[in-house]
């Protein structure tokens, strides 16, 4: 399984491990693109430009860059599946700050009448909305990997609740656009700092009633 790493705004990471001490195959190539396409450029709530470090799926032209790589990695090489990995950064401990691109913040201005720098960062409505872009970027790699002549098995990794990590795993599971979802626990993201078998299981607990049995349930932690 090769890993692929996205911001949990929606965005293309600049860097990334692979979890086995080597550079994601996805680092080398996005810088180029980066640097190439700053209008792509994804922001965050309170700092505007995401100190370069990510482009947003919002934009029709990433997710296609995206897509690009796993496909060439998938065409070329003999691998099981792909991990879409979503990272929780940046956090302001309720929601997600990223996924404040200009054409995001355009269209949820256009349908609301109102703009989301002035509204709450956690309102669902602006969850929602985030969370979209995730969601056609799933729905467009499981088609491209379903025009392949052979199985490639997509899971997502991620946190839960997933919404405020504007994730959304009911139409992924829905749309069958996952093979299965790794939960990953981290006690820095969920400030509990005291570790406890408790919280582990009840967040566990939670993560897996809302899958539902209709994917497979990996449980992981960070620590």
């Amino acid at each position: 399984y090769i890993p692929f790493p996205l911001s949990s705004g929606g965005n293309l990471m600049r860097e990334s491990g692979s979890g086995v001490g080597e550079m994601s195959p996805v680092t080398i190539g996005s810088l180029h693109f980066k640097k190439d396409h700053p209008e792509y450029f994804d922001k965050t709530r309170d700092t505007g430009l995401g100190g370069g470090f990510s482009q947003s799926l919002a934009y029709t032209e990433t997710r296609a860059y995206a897509r690009s790589i796993i496909l060439e990695i998938v065409q070329n090489y003999d691998v099981d599946g792909i991990v879409i990995e979503w990272n929780a950064r940046p956090w302001d401990g309720r929601a997600s700050l990223a996924g404040y691109s200009d054409k995001a913040v355009k269209e949820f201005t256009e349908k609301y009448w109102i703009s989301p720098y002035t509204i709450d960062n956690a309102d669902e409505r602006w969850m929602d909305f985030r969370a979209q872009y995730n969601t056609i970027f799933m729905r467009e790699l499981r088609q491209d990997l379903s025009k392949l002549n052979r199985k490639v098995e997509l899971t997502s990794m991620n946190w839960t609740p997933p919404k405020p990590f504007l994730l959304d795993w009911k139409t992924w599971i829905n749309e069958r656009l996952v093979d299965r979802i790794v939960v990953m626990y981290t006690f820095r993201i969920l400030n509990d700092r005291v570790p406890s078998s408790f919280h582990v299981y009840k967040y566990m607990y939670e993560a897996k009633k809302l899958i539902d049995g209709k994917c497979q349930f990996v449980p992981g932690l960070v620590t």
